[in-house]
């Protein structure tokens, strides 16, 4: 990831959000891949990214992590 991609997605998650469909239990990236300009990223990569954001987010609000994380 570069810098400006790191920055866009950060951007894009705390402004917009990811949108998760529950039957499928799936996140929607299509939308947000296009508002962040992450054209190249793939579903699992972004999937995989956003899962080590939130952590980070839990570590720096001191709570504890979800289980995988």
């Amino acid at each position: 990831w570069t810098d400006r991609e790191e920055s866009d997605f950060c951007r894009v998650v705390s402004t917009f959000g990811v949108e998760f469909d529950p039957q499928s239990r799936q996140y929607q990236w299509e939308q947000f891949r296009s508002i962040a300009r992450l054209d190249r990223k793939t579903d699992d990569t972004l999937t995989q990214y956003l899962q080590m954001f939130m952590a980070m987010c839990r570590r720096v609000c001191g709570l504890p992590l979800e289980e995988g994380e």
